[in-house]
């Protein structure tokens, strides 16, 4: 009895990992030939729309089916896994899964980047984006919570693990943080300075006409992300 049980309490979040992939792909694929009939920007931000009520929605049924149904130690009782995978199974599944599946919908998406964005960016690059975008904070946070949860047990052999996977999540939060997050960031939103041209010599011009002093002008490069709107300083 205990195994059909097992897999049945598994069945919904299958469902929720399969649910949400499925009917992505087919909006991506609408959205690709709509694109030509539409308006870019609005099939885009129809399309970053849906992203946040699916992600909403898919995180509150995902974090309420484990507090009801309580899968993973089931599944781990099921394949009689030692405490401390029993552990890192329940949070590892319950942060990363979520994330995961959000992070597969992102690397679909690639196309419409391309087309209806027009970003230059690889598809390499939009797959690391897309998975370490999901998971820079769910990953330290799921090795913080099973060390953690080890070091409270108070027990001899649970103490060297939940070190370190206590470790492994200042680490990996060091590593996401510093290694891609600041990496992304620079590279997006790092203005370059306007030393010459037909664009510094008409700034120039009008703030001399308007009687205001400028000193340099700085623009943001729009080929990755295309989310310009007024901005002065």
């Amino acid at each position: 009895m205990q195994q059909p049980g097992w897999i049945l309490r598994l069945l919904p979040f299958a469902l929720l990992a399969t649910v949400p992939l499925v009917w992505f792909r087919r909006f991506f694929e609408n959205a690709l030939v709509s694109v030509e009939s539409k308006e870019a920007v609005a099939i885009w931000y129809g399309t970053l729309r849906a992203l946040k009520i699916v992600s909403t929605a898919l995180w509150l049924l995902w974090v309420g089916g484990v507090l009801v149904l309580d899968p993973w130690r089931a599944t781990a009782d099921a394949l009689r896994l030692g405490l401390v995978l029993k552990v890192a199974l329940h949070n590892g599944l319950t942060l990363l899964g979520p994330s995961l599946i959000l992070a597969a919908i992102d690397v679909m998406s690639y196309p419409v980047i391309r087309q209806v964005r027009q970003l230059d960016v690889t598809q390499r690059e939009h797959i690391c984006d897309s998975i370490f975008g999901r998971i820079w904070l769910t990953l330290p946070v799921s090795c913080f919570l099973t060390g953690f949860h080890l070091l409270q047990l108070g027990r001899d052999s649970s103490l060297l693990p939940g070190m370190s996977f206590a470790a492994a999540g200042l680490i990996s939060f060091l590593l996401l943080q510093f290694g891609w997050l600041r990496r992304k960031v620079k590279a997006d939103f790092t203005p370059h300075a306007v030393t010459f041209g037909a664009l510094r010599d008409r700034a120039f011009t009008l703030a001399e006409t308007a009687g205001v002093k400028l000193s340099q002008i700085y623009v943001f490069p729009m080929s990755r992300w295309r989310l310009a709107n007024a901005y002065a300083s």
